[in-house]
């Protein structure tokens, strides 16, 4: 082997000799036959039941929710969380499924150990799983849902472990031209588009080519009406939203599919996370309506914040998401402190911790004869109230300036050093010499 020789060489060919190919549906614009595809939603949207609604419907060769056509056949269940006797197969005769091309996939059979075992997503078992759904002309196989049957190593949220993992499975779909479904939960982010709003990591979203949403209908106040929205679509253009109720059949629930709607995945999950907007999200809604004008006594803005139900220490959390810095307008104890609306990007806000004593306090709140004995500038202008209600303060010793560190005294103005009880110029003198000249 000479310098320029190597040990590998690259594999590859001209798209002059790859013959192009139509993409096969299961149902036409929506699940592609011999990929992946994923459905995404919240605990209690009907994910489980859609797919057992779904899988009916293949089994028939009746209509897809859309009215688009489809030929009858063979589906699989990989299911961790529903029981297959009280849960699915009750859901499956409510759906009108024909029950005998339905198969429940238990886990995978060891012969060489003579053993069972739980089905996970890898090299071996993908192996085992692309001779049965071939043995068994499978055309749809749901798995509901996909975390529970990755890897113990696979981590949820690593892009490569992800990608790692569903490679193999993408490359059953593929090769056995089975139209693979599994299902995920929502993340906790409440924020972003919905095709990442998925649980795990963006690499899942990536490698599949179509995925759908389940959620609340944000139109219909009926808490049981919900739409099927499209979140990604690799091979098409994307179909409408659909809408369905679940309605009651017997001791378990089936689908009952109400038309289109003009909402899109965002649009629904946008309405939603408004929806759950909590406290300090309207404090912070106060803040921009009282300050679009400009500043304001930051004593004034409290007043009235409390009496619309807005609690002090959630609107000094707000004030500090929004980069707000109080400022002092003037000289002297009676010069109020005042907010002004930030300009440009907020900065990174400090970190704070909630004093429940009321130590310090300002010019607007404190104790007439200054008997704390400590300047107002150790506590960066926050409001304290001395009447012992929750505020917030530096995450710094009011008196050393040293750090807070996370201890029983977690949460208090005062450093352990510096809380032998309320602080005089006697205590101060005793702790920190160097600091009693400041006062």
């Amino acid at each position: 082997m000479t310098n320029t020789e190597v040990a590998v060489e690259i594999d590859g060919r001209r798209f002059s000799s790859i013959e192009p190919e139509t993409v096969e549906w299961v149902w036409p614009g929506h699940i592609p036959k011999g990929k992946l595809t994923v459905i995404d939603g919240m605990p209690g949207v009907g994910k489980s039941t859609l797919t057992v609604d779904l899988a009916a419907r293949a089994t028939r060769g009746l209509p897809m929710p859309d009215g688009s056509p489809t030929e009858a056949t063979n589906v699989a269940i990989l299911s961790h969380e529903d029981g297959h006797g009280d849960t699915i197969r009750p859901r499956l005769d409510a759906a009108g499924a024909d029950p005998s091309k339905v198969f429940a996939v238990d886990g995978i059979i060891d012969w060489e150990y003579n053993d069972a075992k739980c089905f996970t997503i890898n090299l071996e078992t993908c192996a085992a799983l692309s001779e049965y759904l071939l043995k068994w002309e499978i055309g749809w196989f749901f798995i509901d849902p996909l975390v529970a049957y990755l890897e113990q190593a696979d981590n949820s949220h690593k892009d490569q472990d992800m990608r790692r993992a569903l490679t193999p499975l993408a490359a059953v779909a593929e090769g056995t031209g089975t139209a693979i479904v599994f299902l995920r939960h929502l993340n906790k982010t409440n924020v972003g588009p919905a095709m990442y709003r998925g649980g795990g990591s963006v690499g899942i979203v990536g490698i599949v080519r179509a995925g759908f949403l389940c959620a609340r209908d944000p139109e219909d106040d009926d808490p049981q009406a919900f739409v099927f929205a499209s979140t990604k679509m690799n091979l098409a253009k994307h179909p409408p939203t659909l809408r369905y109720r679940m309605v009651s059949a017997g001791d378990v629930a089936k689908l009952e599919w109400r038309g289109e709607s003009t909402q899109s995945a965002d649009d629904v999950l946008a309405a939603q996370d408004h929806g759950d907007r909590g406290p300090r999200d309207e404090a912070r809604d106060f803040i921009v309506a009282e300050l679009e004008d400009g500043e304001r006594p930051s004593a004034e803005l409290i007043a009235k914040a409390k009496a619309q139900g807005i609690h002090p220490s959630t609107l000094y959390r707000a004030r500090r998401d929004m980069g707000i810095k109080p400022r002092k307008d003037g000289f002297g104890p009676g010069a109020p402190w005042v907010w002004k609306l930030k300009e440009d990007h907020p900065e990174p806000p400090i970190e704070y911790h909630t004093h429940e004593r009321g130590v310090l306090c300002d010019s607007e709140a404190r104790n007439p004869n200054g008997s704390n004995g400590l300047p107002i500038e150790h506590h960066q202008g926050d409001l304290v109230n001395s009447m012992g209600g929750s505020v917030e303060v530096a995450a710094e010793c009011g008196v050393c300036n040293q750090p807070l560190k996370p201890s029983k005294y977690d949460g208090q103005l005062l450093c352990p050093q510096c809380l032998p009880g309320s602080f005089d110029l006697a205590s101060l003198n005793r702790h920190h010499p160097e600091k009693a000249n400041d006062v």
